[in-house]
């Protein structure tokens, strides 16, 4: 499926160059940048439109249609063995043992193994990654910042209202709930709306009003695959990671320290590399 997503993403960058090179002598309509990605938009709706109709018309014996919870102890244990709904079922019934066998919901839902990142999971993931090609469509299209400015802003209210209404302005209810580990639909769009939004907000600041330089995010983002890998290798070591071992002491606030203070650490360490030019790149 990873696969599939990237070369379907390749294919269409490509496309979308090909189109933004043709408009570089004119000044393109404020609906451009949305008639390059059109015919793109038809298979990404497809897909997403697929996911739906998964989620809505198949479950597993006993278990209810659309439901997105972690079963387990949830509502009182009436969906044991429903963990992540339609998704989970099929990722089990296609993965088998080699779904992810410690899900986060098991240490408070006692909940089945579960695969944040499966099959089904993975086709709002292509949803996800195109509204970024929207957003970036936008930026190559269009050349004055007030249409790129204002064409986010459109984008980033249309998610919000969308995602929001999809899980009826809650968290944890509405018709389709904001769920990261299901990668619900409510989810991709919120997430989605919050990302134009932090655009737009960022390219203010730093291209057009140019009262901020990026910083420090901007030594990170020059050392990414660094900091990913380095977070990886060293979590569970002091002092990136310094859980208590009481169970019961570990609250949101500790654990908010705790990231807080790995977080600091990294920036640190990428500006170090980025003061002594050290890049890693594939």
């Amino acid at each position: 499926m990873n696969l599939f997503q990237n070369q379907f993403e390749i294919h269409v960058v490509r496309n979308i160059l090909k189109i933004f090179v043709s408009f570089q002598n004119k000044k393109p309509h404020i609906l451009t940048s949305l008639k390059v990605t059109m015919f793109a938009w038809i298979p990404i709706s497809g897909i997403a439109v697929t996911h739906l109709l998964i989620i809505f018309l198949v479950a597993d014996s006993g278990c209810e249609k659309g439901y997105f919870g972690p079963g387990g102890f949830h509502k009182h244990g009436q969906y044991e063995n429903c963990t992540g709904g339609a998704t989970g079922f099929l990722d089990r019934a296609i993965l088998g043992k080699h779904v992810y066998q410690h899900p986060t919901s098991s240490e408070v839902y006692n909940s089945q193994p579960f695969d944040p990142e499966g099959i089904i999971g993975c086709m709002n993931s292509i949803l996800h990654t195109f509204i970024g090609v929207q957003a970036g469509t936008i930026l190559l299209v269009h050349k004055d910042n007030k249409t790129r400015i204002g064409l986010w802003l459109v984008w980033s209210i249309f998610t919000f209202i969308l995602g929001f209404s999809l899980c009826g302005f809650s968290k944890e209810e509405g018709l389709i709930p904001i769920n990261k580990n299901l990668w619900s639909l409510s989810f991709v769009l919120v997430t989605s709306g919050t990302a134009f939004a932090l655009l737009t907000l960022c390219y203010v600041l730093i291209d057009v009003k140019k009262w901020w330089q990026g910083g420090p995010f901007f030594y990170a983002g020059m050392n990414s695959i660094l900091m990913y890998i380095g977070h990886q290798v060293t979590s569970g070591f002091f002092p990136f990671s310094w859980k208590i071992n009481d169970y019961d002491t570990q609250t949101h606030f500790l654990l908010f320290l705790e990231n807080v203070t790995s977080t600091v650490i990294w920036i640190l360490i990428a500006y170090y590399l980025y003061k002594i030019k050290f890049f890693l790149t594939v």
